[in-house]
């Protein structure tokens, strides 16, 4: 009997395996695509233990969400579990459950059903009775109305205010704001790195000295990054707007894609270090690596 790597459910269906992939079919999680190594790794390494759920929880969102199957190895862990959707507290988590249950309603008034011993993924949840902690406290929020028999749900009208609250903070879906020195000898990597890696995924590029307005620049930086998708932060020459930048970004909870030129990279400050950071050595290598990061963890456009 086959079990998934991920949640450990029983009974999965195999669709393709060699000793360098596996695609198989988990009721929990959805298709889920890892790399050979990556399978021995997820079996033998206890470390792995704690982030399986993270893992589990981003091939059901990226399912859902009809995202391209990537496959989970060594090379791109890290970044899927950092993706921008991977909750970061017990708010998110309630936030995306919400969101789960708006998207699966056809109206308002919809009864959606939920099983929280296959379906507690979509909270990013360890297990089915975190899950139902969270639908509990949904409820008590009055944000979503439980039928009488079994798990069928309703969002209620605070439960639709809320969804759109949510939907109301991304104004611009399409702008990425780019944070970097603004010297001569990068513009190369700007316009052939940033710029077309940026435009080639289908996202429109902001950096700022490029804008035309009338307003303080610093308000101007705050605007257009409240107004993006995400933010794409390069340390090459480490500028404190940069950090500045990254920071207020993260803070807000707009993703940030962090890079630095690479023999640069040992220079980065403390606090930015522990993230992963593209390190990139030519306009080229640097628009390889950033495209596809972009594809990978930051397709969120419907």
């Amino acid at each position: 009997m086959l079990t998934c790597d991920l949640c450990g459910l029983k009974e999965i269906e195999l669709e393709h395996s060699n000793n360098d992939e596996y695609i198989y079919h988990c009721e929990r999680c959805g298709t889920v695509k890892l790399s050979g190594s990556m399978t021995a790794v997820l079996k033998s390494n206890p470390d792995f233990k704690d982030i399986k759920y993270k893992l589990s929880g981003v091939t059901r969102y990226r399912n859902e969400n009809n995202f391209p199957l990537v496959s989970i190895s060594g090379f791109n862990v890290t970044e899927l579990i950092d993706s921008y959707f991977v909750p970061r507290n017990i708010t998110q988590k309630l936030n995306l459950i919400l969101k789960y249950i708006s998207d699966k309603s056809k109206f308002p008034g919809e009864i959606v059903n939920l099983d929280p011993e296959i379906d507690y993924p979509i909270g990013f949840c360890k297990n089915y009775e975190e899950f139902k902690f969270y639908l509990l406290q949904l409820e008590l929020q009055n944000m979503i109305y439980q039928n009488s028999e079994g798990y069928e749900y309703q969002l209620t009208l605070e439960g639709w205010n809320r969804i759109d609250e949510l939907e109301r903070k991304t104004i611009n879906k399409n702008q990425v704001f780019i944070a970097m020195w603004f010297d001569s000898s990068l513009s190369e990597i700007y316009e052939k790195g940033f710029h077309k890696a940026i435009k080639d995924s289908g996202y429109e590029p902001m950096k700022i000295d490029l804008k035309e307005h009338n307003n303080k620049i610093d308000d101007e930086i705050i605007s257009e990054i409240r107004n993006s998708a995400f933010l794409v932060a390069d340390f090459t020459g480490h500028r404190g707007g940069v950090y500045f930048e990254a920071g207020f970004a993260y803070g807000l909870g707009i993703p940030v894609i962090w890079t630095c030129r690479q023999d640069d990279i040992k220079n980065l400050h403390f606090d930015t270090r522990q993230y992963n950071h593209i390190d990139w050595n030519t306009y080229e290598d640097l628009y390889s690596k950033l495209l596809n990061r972009i594809n990978a963890t930051i397709t969120i456009k419907n």
